[in-house]
């Protein structure tokens, strides 16, 4: 069996979380993704450009949904969505998305539930997950240069900075320097 057609477990957890697999068959993780992608804080974090609607929402859906080249296949995307086990609530989300030479992760967490620990739990699952059972060996992730919280999380993961691969995105009074951090499984 190759990569391609092997698909992503459709569910972790750990001690406080489940997460599953973001469902294009339901409109309730396309509300929750909606929510998230709006909130303002979130909006600063990750530095959008454009304004999220749902229509732009489920065309992004309709991409994720085309096979296992773009969609829960290895080589493609996936989203995990963080729920708290005792209340089943949605908090944040867990991404890997093959790009270029090596694949990238990523999170975002509610901003009402900054500060528990909550990223690092969820974010440790999946790259244990990615890393021991896929059989990745090495991940990009990236954060603004001003994103110290994230940059924390991404250390207590291993992550390790590697400013050579580092880049200014935009341009004008648009300018966000980001900076790139490397795993490597051992």
């Amino acid at each position: 069996m190759t990569n391609q057609e092997t698909k992503f477990r459709t569910s972790l957890e750990t001690s406080r979380l489940s997460l599953t697999l973001y469902n294009l068959t339901t409109n309730d993780d396309a509300q929750w993704m909606y929510r998230f992608l709006t909130d303002p804080r979130v909006v600063a974090m990750l530095n959008l450009k454009s304004i999220v609607n749902m229509e732009t929402l489920k065309t992004i859906e309709k991409v994720w949904a085309l096979g296992p080249d773009i969609a829960n296949g290895y080589t493609g995307l996936c989203v995990y969505m963080v729920r708290l086990k005792d209340t089943k609530d949605v908090i944040g989300v867990v991404s890997y998305k093959h790009k270029r030479t090596d694949p990238d992760f990523g999170y975002g967490i509610l901003p009402e539930y900054w500060g528990n620990g909550y990223a690092t739990e969820a974010s440790a699952e999946v790259l244990r997950y990615l890393t021991e059972e896929v059989g990745l060996s090495s991940l990009l992730a990236h954060t603004d240069a001003g994103h110290h919280n994230s940059q924390r999380v991404l250390k207590k993961l291993g992550f390790v900075r590697d400013p050579e691969l580092d880049f200014v995105e935009g341009s004008g009074c648009d300018k966000v320097s980001v900076e790139m951090f490397q795993f490597m499984h051992q």
